[in-house]
């Protein structure tokens, strides 16, 4: 009878460590994938490191799951890879320093551009009500004459 409860001891034990291993797998999958998504591959310029197929970016990210397997969090795992391969790696840049630009300026450039946009609308309808009033133009004797005389010899000359 001891046997038995020793080995259903163990069996118990060997399940719950896999489940523990199928666990911890899936969550550095899952956090490995995060990873290869939100930054930019210092190998191919303009994608993300889950789309760059270059053999250094295959190494790369193995090294990256090895790191959240050994126990680093994403977190660790990113700011390791921006010391050691620059900023620009970022897909989104910090709200600090030099990159607060980037959430301002288009946030600004749009402010600016529809200030313009209505500002051009309102002098041109007000340019538009002035050309555009109920006054007509009247013109005097001579004028008409010489207008008269001027189609006239138009007329003539097809």
């Amino acid at each position: 009878m001891a046997k038995f409860a020793c080995r259903s001891f163990l069996l118990v034990q060997c399940l719950l460590a896999t489940s523990v291993v199928a666990q911890t797998d899936e969550a550095v999958s899952r956090e490995a994938r995060e990873i290869f998504e939100t930054v930019l591959s210092p190998y191919c310029p303009g994608r993300t490191i889950s789309n760059c197929p270059s053999p250094q970016a295959d190494l790369l990210r193995a090294s990256i799951r090895r790191q959240l397997a050994a126990g680093e969090t994403p977190n660790e795992v990113k700011e390791e890879l921006y010391a050691v391969y620059g900023e620009e790696l970022r897909t989104v840049p910090r709200a600090t320093g030099f990159g607060l630009l980037a959430w301002i300026v288009p946030g600004l450039a749009f402010v600016v551009g529809g200030w313009v946009i209505l500002t051009w609308v309102r002098r041109t309808r007000t340019l538009q009500s002035a050309t555009s009033g109920s006054e007509s133009i009247r013109l005097d004797a001579e004028a008409n004459d010489r207008i008269a005389a001027e189609m006239a010899e138009l007329e003539q000359t097809l």
